[in-house]
């Protein structure tokens, strides 16, 4: 099994980080429709912001997907 390191961490935990994940859960918060986001230059953030809404939004994410 894979083991998380600090570095791995911080993608989604530094000042920078957190600030645009609340951007982008904000934005699609206020979409009344379907909506597609995507990204530019890695897929590591995009997969774990995913990843947290569907855990968060319709609970289709089991723990063992997640490393836990």
């Amino acid at each position: 099994m894979y083991q998380y390191t600090d570095f791995d961490r911080q993608f989604v935990t530094l000042p920078s980080a957190r600030a645009a994940y609340g951007a982008v859960f904000a934005d699609l918060a206020r979409e009344e429709g379907p909506a597609l986001f995507h990204c530019t230059a890695g897929k590591d953030r995009t997969g774990w912001a995913a990843a947290a809404l569907l855990e968060a939004g319709v609970g289709l994410v089991a723990q063992a997907d997640l490393g836990g």
